[in-house]
């Protein structure tokens, strides 16, 4: 017979604590869901933490924001954004983004995740889901102790691959490889003198000469420099083929951090002093929705009937030879329909963040973090409705 200590009933099952899966949890919670919230980590904030992110993007269009000025999204994204300690609007290029810090970000995602009484934290992993009639009902989580079944009504995938769908043998949407793009890795230098303003541009120009002269791989052009938070510190983002190991990726940095100290005064007495967890893809398996959103969805800034979410971010797609290629959104934002957060398959999985039914183009624009806070609000408030009315 089943542990019974070991079966935890639920309304909604959010897998992943990434900032979607976050604000899927907390958005299920506040609509009456009582919540069971899975993540592999023992923090919450995904890919932000993981790769050590300074600024948010997407949760701006290309106007500049006023002080008065809240996200595009509306809802919980404002409320998360003003929890923000000392974090600044800023602009890159021809976009706004939100200049809060990785930490910060997940010490606040923490406290939002700890005030919802109605959601339970398990640090572990989903290895077996089971289904009947189009409906996913039973999970199995394994943890460091002991397993857990979860029984819900509802289910949000938010785990950036796919999750659920896997554990039951069962394929979303896949880019073949040459239509990939190329994944990111950061590294934390500290020790970077003072008046180092110009190693946003510097940095680039210098590893594209030791690129051409070292034989290194192509994509070593593309790495960027981004001031840190303290006068001395910045990131270096390098872009690597997303299947490379981090054992290479770290290697690979540590070549260039080297030659950087050669050529650039500023970064001459400059140290390493953290790595990027592993190589974070830009894209992965993700679910396939009753609608797959497409890139001139995007561009063209179209609207929907059914709209659960809006963005503005551009499509940002890295390719492998070109670097990051561009393309911004017409009328100020586009939207999201319920349909690409929809299962096409069972009527209770709900998708969230870098999993929402999209084409390698749309994903492009979506994956960004503010767009994913706002599609895991809207799947997180989806499935507690759905708990409702299957009642």
């Amino acid at each position: 017979m089943p542990d019974k200590k070991r079966m935890v009933p639920c309304d909604v099952l959010v897998v992943g604590g990434g900032i979607a899966g976050t604000a899927a949890a907390i958005s299920a919670a506040r609509a009456g869901a009582q919540v069971v919230l899975v993540e592999k980590n023992g923090y919450f904030g995904g890919t932000i933490v993981g790769a050590m992110h300074q600024a948010l993007c997407g949760f701006y269009g290309l106007k500049k924001p006023s002080a008065s000025t809240r996200t595009i999204h509306g809802g919980f994204a404002d409320e998360f954004c003003a929890a923000l300690k000392g974090a600044a609007v800023l602009q890159m290029g021809r976009v706004f983004v939100l200049s809060a810090g990785y930490k910060n970000t997940a010490a606040v995602l923490a406290e939002f995740i700890r005030s919802e009484k109605r959601i339970r934290f398990i640090r572990g992993t989903v290895f077996n889901a089971e289904c009947r009639n189009h409906v996913v009902d039973s999970f199995r989580i394994r943890t460091a102790k002991k397993n857990y079944q979860i029984c819900s009504q509802a289910v949000v995938d938010a785990s950036g691959n796919n999750a659920v769908m896997r554990c039951m043998g069962m394929d979303g949407i896949y880019e073949r490889d040459e239509s990939r793009q190329l994944g990111g890795f950061s590294v934390r230098l500290s020790g970077i003198a003072r008046g180092h303003e110009m190693l946003e541009i510097k940095v680039p120009y210098w590893l594209s000469k030791v690129q051409s002269e070292k034989n290194l791989p192509s994509y070593c052009r593309f790495t960027q420099f981004l001031p840190g938070p303290r006068p001395r510190e910045g990131f270096l983002k390098i872009c690597v083929a997303d299947k490379e190991s981090p054992q290479f990726a770290r290697l690979l940095v540590m070549v260039l951090h080297r030659y950087l100290r050669e050529v650039l005064p500023e970064m001459s007495a400059s140290r390493i002093s953290g790595f990027s967890e592993r190589v974070f893809p830009r894209q992965d398996e993700r679910s396939r929705g009753a609608y797959i959103l497409t890139g001139e969805d995007v561009v063209s800034g179209r609207r929907f009937m059914d709209a659960a979410a809006r963005g503005a971010w551009p499509s940002e797609f890295w390719d492998k030879d070109n670097g990051p290629q561009y393309r911004y959104v017409e009328n100020g934002h586009y939207e999201i329909p319920k349909r690409c957060l929809q299962s096409r398959r069972f009527e209770n999985l709900f998708a969230a963040g870098t999993m929402i039914s999209a084409d390698p183009s749309a994903h492009a624009s979506a994956r960004v973090s503010g767009i994913a806070l706002a599609t895991g609000e809207a799947a997180g408030r989806l499935a507690a409705e759905y708990c409702r009315s299957s009642k």
